[in-house]
């Protein structure tokens, strides 16, 4: 009956948030993107999932435009005053960026007014409706962007989730969190000191390509014992979920076997258990060379980390050398170095355009190593174009093009530097 159908539909349906990071990885926004979107076709009468950023800090900065006058710029850095006020339930929600899924017709959005079911409250001299923190399930942030060399404050963050879950679970005999925590550590692993209790992550994922260096389709999941054991994949095989079954004696009913004797029919039960911790998330095909190399790659960085010392003098001295190459860079007529903030400390990944000439020229030419212009010591320089819609949020906000990516670590020297400030000079100049 349509009608008592729609009688049993809730008036409103409860609102269930995700909140990322401005500096957001592109893969994780389409994998939240793509959840939401498809919890709300199939159940958004209930339930209306959303995407919201956490703001992050901002800076006086130049206009582009040469004037005298400066604007404000965000950093992509979470600004964790804002964040606490989210859990607090003091934020306004009109502050708040939403993700909107654009090509999903069937969440409502169409006519969502963006307040959804939020709580009206009293700030100051102000009434606003507020972000209710009861609403939001997961937090997921990106500790390094693929785009810049900005650092995400993860153990702030991952202090006030902490407390707010410890708040809000005293007496539930659930063992999951109110706010599920979620860390991608995939350009800081190798890069920095990592510490996963410090971070107070639920979960870290990273992978094996970036600063360990590692092959590419490697990679990581980190997960809290006691949290792991209660998570069921999305997708499982018997690696993940070993099989067991027992043999019964059947109903009695069989088929003849041509032989006028007819044999029983037996039943099947198949009982599956997953695996203990995070090795439920797995597969039983893998490519076991690739996760030797892996192995290899990590061997490889532990003896770096042994010549230098530890993890944080690692860390120090990549931090070291790309503060010099962004200071060399700085000067270079059209060289723009994104998310530059002197004030701010800054990683081994420097991020750049050049006016007037693509990023893909300058990466290649950069490549070159024959005799001629610009080569002269044929040195040749490995770098990456990082698209703007790798980090999809950033790029919208703060209007980039496409990048170049220079990528520093513990090995590379002083010299080396020095020489590729003189090759990029030379390309400007004849490009």
């Amino acid at each position: 009956n349509m009608n008592m159908n729609m009688n049993m539909l809730p008036l409103e349906p409860k609102e269930r948030v995700i909140l990322v990071s401005e500096a957001e990885y592109a893969a994780n926004i389409v994998a939240i993107v793509k959840f939401c979107s498809d919890q709300n076709r199939r159940h958004g009468a209930f339930v209306r999932w959303k995407i919201y950023v956490i703001p992050s800090t901002q800076i006086h900065v130049a206009n582009s435009n040469g004037g005298s006058e400066m604007k404000m710029e965000s950093t992509g850095i979470i600004d964790v005053d804002q964040f606490r006020a989210i859990l607090a339930g003091e934020m306004d929600i009109s502050r708040v960026q939403e993700v909107r899924l654009g090509n999903d017709n069937a969440n409502g959005n169409e006519n969502d007014n963006g307040n959804g079911n939020n709580e009206i409250k009293s700030l100051g001299s102000r009434t606003v409706r507020v972000l209710d923190p009861a609403n939001i399930v997961m937090v997921c942030v990106t500790h390094i962007p693929t785009n810049s060399g900005i650092i995400n404050p993860v153990s702030e963050v991952g202090k006030l989730i902490e407390h707010y879950n410890l708040k809000y679970t005293l007496g539930s005999s659930s063992s999951m969190p109110r706010i599920f925590y979620l860390v991608d550590a995939c350009q800081s692993i190798g890069q920095i000191a990592v510490d996963v209790h410090e971070m107070r992550a639920h979960a870290i994922s990273a992978t094996g390509r970036k600063y360990l260096r590692g092959p590419r389709g490697t990679g990581f999941l980190y997960m809290k014992r006691d949290l792991a054991d209660t998570l069921c994949p999305s997708e499982v095989d018997h690696a993940a979920a070993p099989i067991s079954f027992r043999v019964g004696n059947g109903n009695g009913n069989g088929n003849d076997d041509g032989n006028g004797t007819c044999k029983e029919t037996k039943t099947l039960e198949i009982d599956i258990e997953y695996s203990v911790g995070a090795r439920r998330f797995e597969y039983w095909e893998s490519n076991v060379s690739a996760k030797l190399g892996l192995g290899a790659a990590i061997d490889h960085l532990n003896g770096g980390i042994n010549n230098v010392g530890t993890m944080q003098k690692v860390e120090r001295r990549i931090i070291h050398l790309a503060s010099r190459l962004r200071k060399l860079l700085q000067p270079i007529e059209n060289v723009v170095l994104y998310h530059n903030h002197e004030s701010i400390q800054l990683c081994g990944i420097i991020c750049f355009s050049v006016k007037g000439v693509e990023s893909n020229v300058v990466k290649n030419a950069m490549a070159v190593a024959a005799s001629g212009t610009c080569s002269e010591n044929g040195d040749r320089f490995e770098l990456s174009v990082v698209p703007r819609t790798s980090t999809p949020i950033d790029s919208a906000n703060t209007g980039t093009c496409d990048l170049v990516r220079a990528s520093l670590s513990y090995f590379n020297t002083n010299e080396e530097i020095e020489r590729f400030v003189v090759k990029l000079r030379c390309i400007i100049a004849i490009a």
